[in-house]
């Protein structure tokens, strides 16, 4: 199975891709992939966000713990 691509190397091809197509006069085309990654860049980002939550619920409840 292949590896996940990281959302930064996501983000870069997307935007050569979109570079690409709009050269080609493709505005729509390239306006709903930009649409579709700024929906990928906001899930990402709210994932990176309950992470970050969950982390500072666990080191609250550590220190609770041990403090």
């Amino acid at each position: 199975m292949a590896k996940e691509q990281s959302i930064h190397a996501h983000i870069e091809e997307q935007l050569v891709l979109v570079a690409y197509i709009a050269e080609d006069g493709a505005f729509h085309a390239a306006a709903r992939i930009l649409r579709e990654l700024a929906e990928r860049l906001e899930n990402h980002a709210d994932d990176c966000d309950e992470r970050l939550r969950c982390l500072g619920e666990m080191s609250e409840e550590t220190e609770a713990h041990h403090g």
